[in-house]
């Protein structure tokens, strides 16, 4: 849903530091509109249900354990809601396990909070299919497969830069060099950082 152009969005958090972090970088980016918050998983559903919002933003742990539950709910309750989950750090089962349960997408707590409202609308605008694809050559993938920041993460993978000298070049942390990674490999069928670099190269080649 959408109000004055912006897409409204529940944070559904625990209280606490992150939580005024999230809000904050939100407050920032005038293409969402915070309409409401929910700190516990009875709240998310009450929540959710009264405010009908476009987004909801779920903690991974809400009630203190790797809870996908409240997330399960919310896509059997309200299909039409996309469900960004967030993680305390990068948990390869979990992201995987609420891809399976519905999730639209991601984000990891450190990510730079510049960044946070970008990857949140990459997750609701980008269509996941119902399974990976199989790699295929770059000249049979649209242009805008990836955003430009994944691109420039890519092009580094592919230059044979470390994660750590791909956050120093971009002035952004390791964490978000990860997703960016995590969702490029995604969209792009491939699994590794070296199928990732063929990619880039026959993509380079076909250019």
């Amino acid at each position: 849903m959408q109000q004055n152009g912006a897409t409204t969005i529940l944070l559904a958090l625990r209280e606490g530091l992150m939580l005024e972090g999230v809000k904050r970088a939100l407050e920032a980016d005038l293409s969402f509109e915070i309409v409401g918050e929910a700190h516990d998983p009875s709240e998310v559903a009450a929540s959710t249900a009264r405010l009908r919002p476009g987004v909801v933003l779920l903690d991974a742990h809400i009630s203190g354990l790797n809870d996908l539950e409240s997330l399960t709910l919310l896509r059997a309750q309200h299909p039409s809601i996309d469900v960004v989950m967030l993680f305390p750090c990068s948990q390869e089962r979990l992201i995987q396990q609420s891809f399976e349960r519905g999730a639209r997408g991601f984000v990891i707590a450190s990510i730079n909070p510049a960044d946070l409202g970008a990857a949140i609308r990459q997750a609701i605008e980008y269509t996941r299919p119902q399974s990976p694809p199989s790699p295929s050559p770059a000249g049979d993938l649209p242009e805008t497969v990836l955003t430009p920041r994944e691109t420039a993460v890519i092009e580094a993978v592919a230059r044979g830069l470390s994660n750590k000298a791909i956050a120093a070049e971009l002035s952004v942390t390791i964490a978000t060099v990860k997703f960016h990674l995590t969702s490029a490999y995604r969209k792009l069928g491939v699994t590794n950082r070296t199928e990732a670099a063929r990619w880039m190269l026959r993509k380079s080649l076909g250019d």
